[in-house]
């Protein structure tokens, strides 16, 4: 059973003022895909402006730097205010792995159409079976 944890500092992250556009917001560089089979997200919002909603999600490269597939959502499990989201769950990984992956949020409008923000962070600790 392998398992890793990695800590990620996302930052500010800001919403593209709509309901159903998501902004990907990476949680750190771009790593090989490896044969990680699934993860378990933590994420922590701090300093929402108010209608901000952020999932947790990966995105997929060849190339691990400029040619970047769209990013899918890990789960069901969203924050939607300042706090904590603590999964129990494993995921496994959505969407067709690349030779490199990113992971990191998907951060959108919960309602209405004004530019949110808040500041997030991420651990997310890989299982290899």
């Amino acid at each position: 059973m392998a398992q890793k944890r990695l800590n990620r500092r996302i930052g500010l992250a800001h919403t593209l003022r709509s309901t159903s556009t998501k902004n990907f917001v990476p949680a750190g560089p771009a790593e090989l895909s490896g044969d990680t089979k699934s993860v378990l997200i933590h994420l922590e919002m701090e300093n929402s402006t108010g209608d901000v909603t952020a999932r947790p999600a990966v995105r997929y490269s060849d190339d691990g730097d400029t040619s970047w597939g769209a990013a899918a959502d890990i789960g069901t499990e969203t924050l939607t205010a300042n706090g904590q989201l603590n999964s129990t769950t494993w995921n496994n990984l959505p969407g067709t792995p690349k030779m490199h992956l990113q992971y990191g949020a998907n951060v959108y409008n919960s309602s209405g159409s004004t530019l949110e923000f808040c500041t997030l962070a991420m651990r997310v600790e890989k299982r290899n079976f």
